[in-house]
């Protein structure tokens, strides 16, 4: 996330409330299209719209700069965050299976 050649501080955002980091929004401008990298609220702030509020201002910025598009990438394992994705407007595009296996000793 901290490659010089992608890095814009413009593209993060932080909802403060007081002199607590509430939640943050950490964006970049791919040539295609914008996209959050990391989108975080912290859990006694979390229900309140914080996270809603950071995804729609990114949108917002990504739309001056020219994009029609944005896009984010979430675990599969989280059905609550496709949920709150799709209520911000957001659909699944495509979806990729990781796999591993444990190399250790026997």
């Amino acid at each position: 996330m901290m490659r010089a050649d992608i890095l814009n501080p413009d593209l993060w955002f932080l909802a403060v409330a007081g002199e607590q980091i509430a939640g943050a929004c950490l964006c970049f401008a791919y040539p295609e299209l914008g996209w959050v990298r990391q989108l975080a609220v912290a859990e006694h702030w979390r229900r309140k719209g914080i996270g809603t509020a950071l995804l729609r201002h990114a949108f917002g910025v990504f739309h001056e700069r020219g994009y029609d598009r944005a896009g984010l990438a979430v675990e599969s394992e989280n059905p609550s965050a496709y949920a709150f994705y799709q209520q911000v407007g957001m659909q699944p595009v495509r979806q990729h299976d990781e796999y591993e296996r444990e190399i250790g000793a026997r």
